[in-house]
């Protein structure tokens, strides 16, 4: 009997013991879970509560400001009556069961006044201890500002691509200008060496430093000279050539322009007149042009 009376009572306080130790633990849980819910309440960061069913089980003051629902009027409401894309909102479950948390998705928050809010969401997992998906804690950002930024710098974007646009089709039609030109300047470049080609009168042509640049078949068959043998070299030099010493003496002692001064050759050749001409007079450092014209017959 005494050993019977003894275990009884070993065994009434043990039981004493643990559920002072349950009622403990049953303070402590429900201090903490007031201080959550104290936090969540003046958390400025819109927070709702929701079970594994997307069911709301809690919201907080801002998510009422945002929404401009109160607390009694989203109790027991699911979730994607304010966020609208209810398949978002599957998948995204699907994913916080395997990654625990889901972060910044871009959705649309429906509010009281049936406004559609841009936001950004991100899903926090709350599990039991064997793991399982019990709700989510789900916080919402207003991103209006952020997206109107967006739109507007998109527009800048687009406005100044169009900008690009029109300046790269103001360019291509410069460069086809461009082209169009640069062929109509080889067309009469062309044009003028053929007839600097065939003209009668024998031509030369001397850069402002007297250095002769050009000359046509008519001057090489009065001189009797090639032409490859005597571009570059300037008049002084030239005199050194004996087919062309005369006309070179007379061209580098110059002060002034010639005018038709006869230039005769050896007895029974051409007599020609020898006249020269600045290109672009009032250039300084213009071409000059000399003229060969035969006048044996007269």
């Amino acid at each position: 009997m005494i050993g019977g009376h003894f275990f009884r009572n070993k065994k009434i306080n043990i039981v004493k013991k643990y559920r002072k130790e349950i009622g403990g633990l049953k303070k402590n849980l429900n201090e903490t879970t007031a201080y959550l819910d104290d936090f969540l309440a003046f958390l400025p960061l819109p927070i709702c509560d929701v079970n594994s069913f997307g069911v709301i089980n809690n919201v907080n003051k801002s998510f009422e400001e945002l929404t401009g629902f109160k607390f009694s009027e989203v109790i027991g409401k699911h979730i994607s009556g304010f966020l609208i894309e209810k398949e978002k909102i599957d998948d995204y479950f699907r994913m916080v069961e395997k990654e625990d948390i889901v972060k910044n998705k871009e959705m649309s928050l429906i509010t009281k006044e049936k406004k559609k809010t841009p936001v950004s969401v991100s899903f926090s997992a709350k599990k039991d201890s064997r793991g399982k998906l019990m709700g989510c804690l789900i916080s919402i950002t207003d991103i209006t500002i952020l997206k109107d930024f967006q739109a507007k710098t998109e527009e800048k974007i687009g406005e100044r691509t169009k900008d690009l646009e029109n300046s790269r089709t103001a360019l291509l039609n410069m460069l086809e200008d461009t082209e169009a030109t640069k062929q109509q300047i080889e067309r009469e470049k062309n044009r003028s060496q053929v007839i600097f080609n065939n003209f009668l009168d024998g031509l030369l042509i001397f850069n402002s430093k007297e250095g002769l640049e050009l000359l046509n078949p008519r001057a090489e068959e009065f001189l009797k000279v090639r032409q490859q043998d005597l571009l570059g070299k300037t008049t002084k030099q030239l005199i050194e050539i004996p087919q062309i010493r005369e006309l070179a003496e007379k061209l580098y002692k110059r002060k002034k322009d010639i005018f038709r001064e006869e230039l005769p050759f050896k007895e029974g050749e051409a007599v020609v007149e020898v006249t020269t001409q600045k290109l672009n007079p009032q250039d300084k450092d213009s071409s000059t042009l000399v003229i060969l014209h035969d006048i044996s017959r007269e």
